[in-house]
């Protein structure tokens, strides 16, 4: 604007005839500096000049917010950060880990250092550019390799194990963790460091992270040579990944990715218990998370904190209609191993209600209708008995909530104790829209604030929500039709967790013959500590869960 201005200014002083001549030259120079830079955009990628000799500078600073603007934006942008806590039950007052409070310091300072005065797309492109030599040197020389997170195609529950997952390993292997904008997740959580961004900008090239060298394809061998051929690297850590794809779980890969500035990470697993496994990564874990039960409740209050807009949908309809109750109960519904997710049936009705009761966290139904609680009342306006119970529903079939409702609505309690239902969404079929995911994250949050929770079997909504809030679920097996299910004990299909952390269900040790080092030559002491503390999954045997008070 400043430019054409200053035209404005000179075109001013000049008679009308003259003011038709200047405009002409003024537009014919901007329309030939239009054509020179596009040509020297090309001569950058084609010929390999890097974006800051062509610039002529030796670093791009963008627009950097005065501190006092940092200080006044940190503390409001993220309400969740700081309010979280006046929401949760005393019981949920976790001791905190000082080691991981402090490497997470130590991230966010090393995070803005990398950030700070630097744009990821040119960065990005001007990679893409350098020489095999001079890309050896420059990133042994930044420290700041970088790991970027892709959202995939599978439910909230997955995206959200996948992101904590990537963050645990970026910070490990000091890499810079770096989120993709064109998903969900930007819009649904808070930024988590202070003085920079952990996004993406929309003219970032994500074509070349989508279409980026493969574990399939990546030389570790030419890597570890110092033969770089790839500048970037895509891991696909998804449940169904190839025998390639594996090929992370051997140590040589993982050494020789070291040396490659850009990884892409797309997965839809939970691999905290996985990376106490490896030797390299064993000893920082559990340095960070001495008691590694709570390694996901100290990760996802870290990371997934909701954004301001998010966050005040959670605090209303916690307050509307949560509050004033003896015990908050929350109920995660999810069917498993059946053709329609979302379909009603009564036998599972039936089972959840038994577990409920049967494990004493509802009480029993049985007196005649219309028989109450006596409350003394003062003379005057009526004033209602407090509520025992509030019981928050999630499910995608609404007459889970219905059927619940209506029995404790229609018929009085053993113990004359008063029971209200709620559920936020009921949306009968899956299908990944923003307003889905976002409603899916609400109740995610809202269950973690419970003083205790129910939970399906294999579900990864349901171990968002006992991460959150470090609760050790009761877990009703919904998997399968139920109704064939005629010998099932109550031991079997309505158990109590095991811990609070979520299951690693797809674990991929790789055979000797898929790693030069075979996984079994591991130290007595490690074995040892990973016979304690990693146990088979209660609803996954095949899966890793870490456990660490039994």
């Amino acid at each position: 604007m400043g430019m054409y201005r200053n035209m404005a200014a000179v075109c001013s002083f000049l008679n009308p005839s003259s003011q038709r001549m200047w405009i002409k030259a003024a537009g014919f120079a901007l329309l030939t500096g239009s054509v020179l830079m596009c040509l020297a955009l090309q001569s950058v990628l084609q010929v390999g000049i890097s974006w800051s000799q062509m610039l002529g500078v030796t670093s791009l600073t963008p627009f950097q917010p005065s501190p006092s603007h940092v200080i006044e934006s940190w503390s409001s942008s993220c309400l969740s950060r700081t309010q979280q806590m006046n929401y949760r039950p005393a019981s949920q007052s976790i001791s905190n880990s000082a080691s991981w409070e402090k490497a997470f310091r130590d991230y966010k300072k090393f995070h803005n250092q990398c950030s700070q005065g630097r744009n990821w797309t040119l960065q990005f492109l001007e990679d893409a550019t350098e020489s095999n030599h001079s890309r050896d040197s420059h990133h042994s020389a930044s420290s700041c390799g970088v790991l970027v997170y892709v959202e995939g195609s599978a439910g909230m529950g997955n995206r959200l194990l996948s992101l904590v997952s990537a963050f645990l390993y970026s910070l490990l292997t000091n890499r810079v963790f770096l989120l993709d904008s064109r998903g969900h997740l930007p819009e649904l959580l808070c930024e988590p460091f202070s003085d920079s961004s952990w996004l993406l900008s929309s003219n970032f090239p994500f074509k070349a992270l989508d279409e980026a060298t493969t574990l399939g394809e990546f030389d570790q061998a030419a890597a570890l040579a110092g033969d770089f051929s790839a500048q970037v690297v895509k891991l696909q850590l998804d449940h169904d990944q190839t025998i390639s794809d594996q090929r992370f779980f051997c140590a040589e890969t993982r050494k020789a990715l070291e040396l490659v500035p850009w990884l892409v990470w797309t997965s839809n697993q939970y691999y905290g218990p996985r990376f106490f496994t490896f030797p390299e990564l064993w000893e920082p874990l559990t340095a960070l998370f001495p008691n590694v039960s709570l390694t996901f409740t100290h990760l996802s209050r870290s990371l997934l904190l909701p954004s301001n807009s998010v966050w005040d949908k959670v605090t209303r309809m916690y307050s509307s209609y949560l509050t004033h109750v003896d015990q908050l109960l929350g109920v995660q519904i999810r069917r498993h191993s059946v053709d329609d997710r979302g379909r009603y049936d009564e036998a599972a009705f039936h089972r959840i209600l038994h577990c409920l009761t049967g494990r004493k966290f509802l009480p029993n139904v049985g007196l005649s209708n219309g028989s109450m609680r006596q409350e003394s009342q003062t003379p005057g306006r009526y004033s209602p008995p407090r509520v025992n119970y509030a019981v928050l529903v999630t499910s995608l079939q609404i007459k889970f909530f219905e059927e619940l409702r209506d029995l404790y609505t229609n018929v009085a309690t053993v113990d004359r104790s008063l029971v209200r239902v709620h559920m936020v969404s009921h949306e009968g079929v899956e299908w990944h829209s923003f307003d889905q995911d976002q409603k899916a994250f609400i109740e995610m949050w809202l269950l973690s604030l419970s003083d205790r929770i129910v939970t399906s079997s294999m579900s990864t909504f349901g171990y968002i929500a006992q991460g959150l809030g470090a609760l050790r679920p009761l877990v009703v097996d919904l998997r399968g039709e139920i109704s064939e299910q005629t010998s099932a004990s109550m031991e079997s299909v309505c158990y109590f967790g095991q811990s609070i952390e979520p299951c690693n269900h797809h674990t991929f040790y790789p055979t000797g013959s898929n790693c030069a080092v075979n996984q079994t030559t591991l130290s007595d002491i490690h074995l040892a500590w990973i016979r304690s503390n990693l146990l088979p999954c209660q609803d996954a045997p095949a899966g890793l869960q870490l456990a660490a008070y039994l």
